[in-house]
């Protein structure tokens, strides 16, 4: 299982806020993820939370089916840039948020992940 941080323990049952930073991949890349993550850590710094805590860096997922939809099941927030690495919010538990941003000038491109939000029952 690789995803960029620390995978989460077996230990911590409770939900992760998410920023997904697809980097290298120039449309897609979320180039302030960093200082969002560092932000959200701020906003929820309580980091022995039994409930909810910020995962402690931009991440992607990796190409481990089961372990990314594993994970997703654990994500009650997903912010993220349009494009595939969202899809992956399909695993995402129902009522489970799912904040996409959208390039300027590309928000008619939110139709398709809104869309599938209300079709898992997610909030967008």
């Amino acid at each position: 299982f690789t995803l960029s941080p620390p995978v989460p323990s077996e230990e911590f049952t409770g939900e992760w806020i998410v920023v997904l930073n697809r980097a290298g991949v120039k449309r897609r890349e979320m180039l302030n993820a960093d200082e969002l993550v560092n932000e959200l850590l701020k906003a929820f710094p309580d980091h022995q939370n039994p409930y909810l805590r910020v995962w402690p860096e931009a991440m992607n997922f990796d190409d481990d089916l089961y372990q990314t939809a594993k994970f997703a099941r654990s994500i009650r927030l997903l912010i993220g840039v349009h494009g595939a690495g969202l899809s992956n919010a399909l695993f995402m538990r129902p009522g489970a948020i799912l904040f996409e941003v959208n390039p300027p000038g590309c928000d008619y491109l939110s139709v398709n992940f809104r869309r599938w939000a209300e079709v898992f029952n997610l909030q967008y």
